[in-house]
């Protein structure tokens, strides 16, 4: 059902300038590039697949006319971008071996959700708005998904599935602010460019606010404006595909976020069952450095992700890596 909504997303999308995304994040591909350890911990893996139609102007029609109203009506300024997304996320405890619940590590969990938003711009403020909607345990399918990869990668088998976060319907809505013009500078097919973010987190999986912003240097047009998407939010507060002065592209930037939690379903086992699990943080800070990498309308993603605690007694930092692929098709010429 998941994939048959994006799919129909999709045939909207269609009619104008747009971008599909596949994103994954797992921390243990990452760990063996920086010789590390193999491990399968915490947040592990997170897939999603998204697609985005880029608003071309008022006289635009069908879904991006749609998103060009919902803005004006909510006062968001001019509408950018409608977004849609599918994706699976997996948290696990650092002994995925052991077959018994553990108080004292992460538990168990996973999550299959939906996301569909918009994104708006007004001066140089960029507004973005995700919904999202999903479910947790067995019907996220994360078990199948684990035990599979761990056959085909001849690993160990994953044992403590039996006690993970129990099926729960979820929904919410996050809110991203950032400003994206004021501290821009090009100098020819140079960009340097610095952006704060805002993120608010209104879900049954989450509640929490995040402060953060992105320092990035490159050819013009390929050095992000925020953060590139995460499975994990599902948030899409992208920039669309707009004329770049190459047919190669190449930027590398850094971020920094300190959230501030109220509610984690994924560490405090639950929202509406619960397992045994953690006491959880309440706040967090998060680092990366990344690198951009384009040519003509493909682009690709990596970044190495640095994540402090996010319960109590955790043994140490958790590290994970992001590889994105993105396609562009058509240019936004009205912007």
């Amino acid at each position: 059902m998941h994939l048959g909504l994006l799919l129909t997303a999709s045939v909207a999308l269609a009619e104008g300038p747009s971008t599909w995304t596949l994103l994954w994040e797992n921390d243990s591909w990452w760990a063996l590039m920086w010789d590390n350890t193999y491990r399968d911990e915490f947040y592990t893996h997170g897939l999603r697949l998204s697609t985005s139609r880029w608003v071309d102007g008022p006289a635009d029609t069908g879904l991006a006319r749609t998103a060009y109203t919902v803005a004006d009506a909510l006062r968001l300024g001019e509408a950018e971008s409608a977004h849609f997304g599918l994706s699976q996320t997996m948290y696990t405890p650092v002994a995925f071996w052991e077959p018994y619940a553990q108080p004292d590590d992460h538990p168990w969990g996973g999550h299959l959700h939906l996301t569909a938003g918009l994104g708006a711009m007004r001066g140089g403020w960029r507004t973005s708005i995700e919904l999202l909607g999903g479910v947790t345990g067995p019907p996220s399918l994360v078990e199948p998904t684990q035990i599979k990869a761990h056959e085909t990668f001849g690993a160990d088998a994953p044992e403590g599935w039996d006690h993970q976060i129990a099926a729960e319907p979820t929904v919410g809505v996050s809110v991203g602010l950032s400003e994206v013009r004021a501290a821009t500078w090009t100098d020819g097919t140079l960009q340097v460019r610095a952006v704060p973010t805002l993120l608010a987190v209104a879900a049954t999986t989450d509640l929490a606010a995040e402060v953060g912003g992105l320092v990035g240097i490159g050819t013009v047009g390929d050095v992000p404006s925020v953060r590139p998407e995460e499975a994990r939010f599902g948030h899409s507060a992208l920039e669309g595909p707009g004329a770049t002065s190459t047919r190669v592209g190449l930027s590398v930037y850094a971020f920094a976020d300190a959230r501030v939690t109220a509610h984690d379903q994924f560490v405090s086992g639950g929202t509406f069952t619960s397992v045994e699990a953690p006491v959880a943080e309440r706040s967090l800070a998060e680092l990366g450095v990344g690198v951009t990498a384009r040519i003509h309308h493909t682009r690709i993603h990596m970044v190495n992700n640095y994540q402090t605690a996010v319960f109590a007694g955790q043994p140490y930092h958790h590290v994970y890596g992001a590889i994105s692929l993105a396609q562009d098709f058509g240019t936004v010429t009205n912007r």
